[in-house]
């Protein structure tokens, strides 16, 4: 159970039984497929579609469901009756009392935080934000902060080493990151790394005679014959090491001059004309996507990007900002033993601009045992109807979002909403339902927003998402400390070990449900979040950022019914205590699901409200 991906090991092994079965009976099934259900499971857990079987005798089927059911009431996974309603060929329940006590017990002997692949090696991943230095903070911002963290959580969960490479950016974007729970020591750097006079580049990286890196006035001239001035300029070139070239220029020599020499250049092929632009050196993408055999088109690099991209100014030896991008990548990406999977997050502007980053970036340094993939978000902007004057900071749009909580508590709980304590807790509050406000829509989507500065919160669930599920993981925390402290007072006897709890007693389908479709599914859940994060034939990685978010408002809705419905620490008499002890540890690994499922969003739960 160590992976806890429970639902696909039931069914894959009920999958193989059920067609060993069939075909004992001379029944053939092309690809036989059972579903999990969500709804109605009083009438089954598990169902096979009728469509997969042509039509069988009564008797047979009855003969098919006694087999199975001797069969499979003898597994991990036990079913306890095999049905054939109306609605399918064969439907499966599970024996709940059993599946109760392995999977609550499973949960609550392990730590999911400590989750790692099954794989010996260590998949390394570098995030990589890429804000551009200069600009002002944007609410854009503040969801490049809650989906940074949030995937760097998501990827550790799922096996992967995660570390950041640091960003130069003001002081008030930086504090945008913070304020989200990230790292800034981790997340930022203070000075600039890339070496900004190219000459000095060269020698550094030794990247002479790349065989990327041209001149647009040479290309036009690559298919001039040979001179005589050529040839002497070459043997005049070939007793030159570049490292003096770039130590001994004179006053007469041009930058250019030097850098057209170091990377091993035949000056005379250039043709001089007027303007600075002539002097700068490209890159040449389109011999960098031949030679790598990189796809062009959807999902992959834009066929633009054939075009020649200036990387280096050759009048003032001085790199473009394309070029110390990816120099100051190079010298924060570490090389440890095995592969590296550098991440690019963008945004959807910034994209395309990311895609030169990466082809110069393997232009200039090969592959190194690194690859590189993307994952882009949209832009932040203005729900229909949302009244605002102004385009509103991420610091503006956070203290809205705080005064407009503050007001929803003073509402519900007078004035005694007042002092440092409940400061924090709004503000606790208030970064919760940013966060699931942000997160609960797809990423590569838009995000609209209701950015009206008054006191009401507008624009639906996902601006109150956050303090919904936080106040039901508290419920969640104030019942178990509830019995506690009755238990220290001689109230209700300790809770039995877990092995001693007899689960037949939890009867009502919205415990069975609660357990069935959230703890049972959970582990599972989280791995679907990453599956396809490596992807093929694309550099677009798809990241589910959306799954735990909606997951966790789901949970909530279904045991906010729950528990206005269910009265859970009755009196202390004989016949009541089995049941209230089964819904105790139910209700205690909901509360552990809840709070990991929180700190993948980088939310720490509240005990009390």
């Amino acid at each position: 159970m160590e992976s806890f991906t429970w639902t696909q090991q039931s069914i894959k092994t009920c999958e193989k039984l059920v067609e060993s079965c069939l075909k004992k009976h001379n029944i053939c099934v092309q690809r036989l497929v059972l579903c999990k259900r969500n709804r109605d499971l009083k009438n089954g857990d598990v169902s096979m579609p009728t469509g997969l079987v042509k039509a069988v005798s009564v008797e047979e089927k009855k003969a098919i469901k006694n087999e199975l059911l001797q069969i499979l009431s003898e597994q991990k996974w036990k079913i306890s009756k095999v049905t054939s309603p109306s609605y399918c060929f064969l439907a499966f329940h599970y024996h709940q009392e059993t599946m109760y006590r392995n999977i609550l017990s499973a949960v609550l002997n392990s730590d999911f935080l400590s989750r790692r692949c099954g794989s010996d090696d260590k998949r390394v991943v570098l995030l990589n934000v890429g804000l551009q230095v200069n600009e002002k903070q944007t609410i854009d911002d503040l969801r490049c902060a809650i989906l940074l963290q949030h995937v760097s959580h998501l990827l550790s969960g799922n096996g992967y080493q995660v570390s950041f490479i640091p960003q130069v950016v003001s002081g008030d974007r930086k504090a945008i990151f913070e304020n989200v729970g990230l790292d800034a020591e981790k997340l930022f750097t203070e000075e600039v790394s890339a070496e900004q006079r190219f000459s000095k580049v060269l020698e550094k990286f030794n990247l002479q005679k790349n065989r990327y890196l041209i001149h647009k006035e040479i290309v036009k001239n690559s298919k001039s014959s040979e001179t005589e001035s050529e040839s002497k300029s070459s043997q005049t070139e070939s007793d030159i090491e570049p490292s003096d070239l770039l130590s001994d220029q004179s006053e007469t020599k041009s930058s250019y001059t030097a850098i057209c020499k170091c990377l091993g250049w035949k000056e005379e092929k250039r043709v001089l004309s007027n303007g600075p632009e002539n002097d700068d050196i490209s890159v040449d993408f389109e011999l960098c996507i031949k030679e790598f055999n990189i796809g062009l088109g959807k999902g992959r690099y834009e066929k633009s990007l054939k075009e020649l991209t200036p990387a280096v100014s050759g009048k003032d030896d001085m790199c473009t900002d394309l070029m110390c991008e990816v120099i100051h990548l190079q010298e924060h990406t570490t090389q440890p033993t095995g592969s590296v999977i550098v991440v690019h997050l963008n945004s959807e502007r910034r994209f395309y601009h990311k895609q030169k980053v990466d082809l110069l970036w393997r232009a200039l340094f090969g592959e190194q045992n690194i690859s590189q993939i993307h994952i882009n978000y949209g832009l932040v902007s203005s729900r229909q109807g949302s009244s605002h004057n102004k385009a509103l900071t991420a610091e503006e749009f956070i203290q809205t979002r705080f005064q407009q909580m503050k007001e929803a508590s003073v509402m519900k709980y007078g004035d005694k909403v007042n002092g440092p304590k409940w400061e924090n807790t709004i503000l606790r509050l208030t970064m919760a339902s940013l966060k699931f406000e942000f997160l609960m829509s797809i990423h590569k989507n838009v995000l609209k927003l209701d950015l009206s500065q008054g006191q009401e919160f507008g624009g639906g669930i996902d601006n109150r998402a956050g303090a919904f599920v936080m106040y039901n993981c508290a419920r969640l925390a104030t019942l178990n400390k509830h019995f506690e402290d009755n238990v220290s007072k001689g109230i209700y006897p300790p809770l039995p070990e877990i092995s001693s709890i007899n689960f037949s007693t939890l009867r009502e389908e919205d415990e069975w449900e609660l357990f069935y479709n959230y703890i049972f599914i959970y582990g599972e859940l989280i791995s679907e979040t990453t599956e396809q994060f490596i992807p093929e034939g694309s550099i677009i990685s798809k990241i589910h950022t959306h799954k735990v978010c909606n997951f966790l408002v789901s949970l909530s809705r279904h045991l906010s019914s729950y528990y206005s419905r269910t009265h859970v620490l009755g009196e202390n008499r004989e016949h009541l205590l089995p049941t209230m002890y089964a819904r105790l540890y139910l209700l205690k690994v909901t509360h552990q699901i809840m709070c990991h499922a929180l700190s993948l969003l980088g939310i720490t739960p509240l005990n009390q409200l």
